[in-house]
């Protein structure tokens, strides 16, 4: 064994490296409608930025005659306003500092997004009251396994500072539909609800004209933001014809307007993830190969070096059945043994990988821990095989 251990160690890198590429990519692709059910919570969501209230009234009669014209209904729907900002608690003053939206710089960074009351209310179903300098708070976890961050440590506060100005938590929501709806934040964040659009004006005014973004960006974030989401009832080819009939017509009438749905993303994530998929199952080969060069060439090897030892245990009385019995309890032991330490790497493994796929959208851990059974079992064959056609030249050299 000692005298083997690089060899084995090398046989159970590659097998680990293989149980990880084929198992990651081979879930990501066929938890597919998972991972598209995780980026996009509603089947479309439709954002447009500033905008008034007749232009919205035009877009939601666009989404009625389109899904009527394509024998779908929609359901579920959900219409919201919001100021999107970046912000990093700062330990020392005690506050948020806001900037524009997007500047990741700092890795405490998160999102911070205002929502008028009025909106609140209306998709809560609520009649909250607040004063100028009240607020709401909703603290939105992507990842629940990440360590906290300062501004998660904040959480239960009774005052919260954003740049210069105090405000006092009047309630830290459980729950916000508009979070759930909200598919274009990928990073963890707050909800802050304020009395009315006038805050979040005068906030965008003042972050977004001294910033150093693009003049794109600034037209189209330094602005409130309409967004409106919905499902579609209706067969998969007619979803597909109507957000494409959507798509169609937001582009002719609306300069800063956009839709994002599932039936529209749904061949580029088939696209990106199938890439994936051709990555992970040629490397996964090409380690296979590699694993079986390295046992082949070290079954010879080591056939050569243990022949003279069996000729000189067969000559003092051992039998050819003995002999045998000894090979096959060592090489067993010998070359089973890096397949066994693979199987327990992938396991310790387990939680970070899946905190790797859950950036890529796929949140279904049984699902990922039904393929990756699947995949251990299938090499696990195509080890068995490798090693038994392997194992013959050892017993050709020896007897």
């Amino acid at each position: 064994m000692k005298q083997n251990a690089v060899g084995l160690a090398n046989i159970c890198i590659l097998s680990t490296m293989v149980l990880v590429m084929v198992s990651m990519t081979v879930s990501l692709y066929g938890g597919m409608n998972d991972v598209i059910t995780t980026r996009f919570p509603y089947e479309a969501q439709i954002t447009s930025s500033g905008i008034n209230q007749k232009e919205e009234g035009q877009i939601e009669e666009i989404i009625k005659n389109m899904t009527k014209k394509n024998h779908t209904v929609p359901t579920s729907q959900i219409r919201f306003h919001i100021g999107r900002f970046t912000t990093v608690y700062n330990s020392k003053t005690k506050k948020f500092d806001m900037m524009a939206a997007g500047d990741y710089a700092n890795s405490n960074a998160a999102d911070l997004v205002m929502i008028p009351l009025s909106d609140y209310n209306q998709t809560e179903g609520k009649n909250v009251n607040l004063k100028e300098n009240e607020v709401l708070l909703y603290h939105r976890n992507h990842n629940r396994n990440h360590k906290k961050s300062d501004t998660e440590a904040l959480k239960n506060k009774k005052v919260i500072q954003l740049n210069s100005i105090s405000y006092k938590v009047v309630d830290e929501l459980d729950r916000l539909a508009i979070a759930k709806a909200d598919t274009t934040s990928f990073i963890d964040g707050w909800y802050v609800v304020v009395k009315d659009s006038s805050i979040i004006t005068s906030y965008l005014k003042d972050i977004y004209e001294n910033s150093n973004i693009y003049d794109e960006l600034k037209e189209y974030y330094g602005k409130i933001q309409y967004s409106y989401s919905f499902n579609l009832n209706g067969s998969r080819a007619n979803r597909a014809k109507t957000e494409k009939s959507i798509q169609k017509q937001l582009q002719k009438k609306f300069a800063n307007c956009s839709i994002e749905s599932r039936e529209l993303s749904r061949e580029s994530f088939y696209e990106l993830y199938g890439g994936f998929l051709f990555i992970g199952i040629f490397l996964g080969i090409i380690f296979l190969m590699a694993t079986t060069l390295i046992i082949y060439y070290k079954q010879i090897s080591e056939g050569y070096d243990d022949r003279e030892r069996y000729q000189i245990m067969q000559k003092v009385g051992m039998s050819k059945k003995e002999v045998r019995q000894s090979i096959r309890s060592q090489v067993l032991l010998v070359f089973f043994l890096p397949l066994i330490m693979a199987v327990i790497h992938l396991a310790f493994a387990f939680k970070i990988i899946t905190r790797l796929l859950s950036v890529l959208n796929l949140t279904n851990i049984s699902l990922f821990f039904m393929y990756t059974v699947g995949t251990v079992a299938v090499f696990a064959v195509i080890y068995a095989i490798i090693y038994s056609i392997t194992a013959r030249e050892y017993y050709k050299i020896l007897i």
